[in-house]
């Protein structure tokens, strides 16, 4: 009986040693600022569910202070200076050019959730595993924030082609600086960090390319004077959340599989509800304040839809490439827009 329970004894203890020494921790970067809700909120919970769907074989570690630049979070996971990070889509168009989908001039519109519904069932339908997919990383989750609209720092708003050539305007780089350009406006382009900078100085009559929330993260408030509101959106951030294959290969399958059951379509559309929430709490805000809210005349809108054509058909022959048919890939996108708007009503 003894030499009985010393072997059940001995099995249990090295049972418990196998699976310690299976346990992985993933050290998850987070590029913003501590308390900023992807940090301080959005990641905690990503661990949770980690932690609970592989019952503590997995978790995640997230350091005090970003490991990488805003722009090199990719570069960060595959040089294996973290194990995984979230990036924004617009710094992965140069090796996954299937990301940039949902972030071209006005496929957004002014729903967070939706929009990272859509672009989950988008991206599993059109580009996971595929040419135009990241490569050397795993996909975790897909994430978007509130489509952006124009904001004037003069007292007439912007609604006109006429009102954009008059005025000197900040917008996001890429597409959305691209377009500004198109409508003959003088432009100053940047990260959304400088923006503070660039507007208290007065360097420019107005911006675009953010959400209402961004007038409170950036203490844009004083100097703003009305809102162009658009119906589709000029721009409308979307961010990945991945894990380096090395670290993922060091997963068991059953792990693996429970993870991605913890995350993907539905951890976007919860992570995306903070950004929303912050969208509809400073749109209220603002309504009692003097930023004067105008709808976009829907010539003016349409007007730009076509000098945005370009960067569209641009990344349609970009993604041929790849053997993806672009057009229908944003064709679909909107379907599932509209489909998951309907879902999460």
């Amino acid at each position: 009986m003894k030499t009985l329970k010393s072997a059940l004894a001995a099995s249990l203890f090295a049972s418990i040693g196998a699976t310690a020494s299976h346990a992985e921790t993933i050290l998850f970067n987070c590029f913003v600022p501590a308390q900023h809700h992807l940090c301080a909120k959005v990641l905690p919970e990503m661990g949770r569910r980690i932690s609970e769907a592989t019952e503590g074989r997995v978790t995640i570690s997230i350091p005090p202070k970003s490991l990488a630049g805003a722009g090199s979070q990719y570069e960060g996971v595959t040089q294996q200076v973290m194990d995984g990070a979230i990036s924004f889509n617009g710094f992965l168009t140069n090796v996954a050019s299937g990301l940039e989908y949902s972030i071209l001039p006005f496929q957004g519109r002014e729903d967070a959730a939706a929009a990272s519904a859509a672009q989950w069932d988008t991206y599993q339908k059109f580009f996971a595993g595929t040419a135009a997919d990241m490569k050397g990383v795993v996909v975790l989750a897909l994430y978007a924030q509130s489509g952006a609209d124009m904001w004037s720092m003069l007292d007439t708003p912007i609604n006109s082609l006429d009102d954009l050539r008059s005025r000197k305007i900040w917008a996001l780089p890429g597409a959305t600086a691209n377009l500004m350009q198109a409508t003959g406006s003088a432009v100053v382009s940047g990260p959304a960090t400088q923006m503070l900078e660039i507007i208290s100085n007065r360097v420019v009559d107005g911006y675009v390319g953010v959400a209402w929330n961004s007038l409170n993260t950036y203490k844009l408030t004083s100097y703003t004077k009305s809102a162009t509101i658009l119906d589709r959106k000029i721009f409308q951030s979307a961010f990945t959340f991945f894990v380096g294959e090395d670290k993922w290969a060091r997963i068991s399958p059953e792990d693996q599989q429970a993870i991605q059951n913890a995350l993907g379509r539905d951890f976007g559309i919860w992570a995306s509800g903070f950004a929303q929430e912050e969208y509809e709490k400073a749109r209220q805000e603002y309504a009692d304040t003097a930023v004067e809210v105008v709808p976009a005349d829907p010539a003016f809108e349409q007007e730009l839809i076509e000098l945005a054509r370009p960067a569209t058909e641009a990344w349609i022959e970009k993604v041929a490439a790849d053997g993806i048919d672009g057009a229908e890939v944003l064709k679909f996108y909107q379907d599932a827009y509209d489909k998951a708007l309907a879902e999460l009503q």
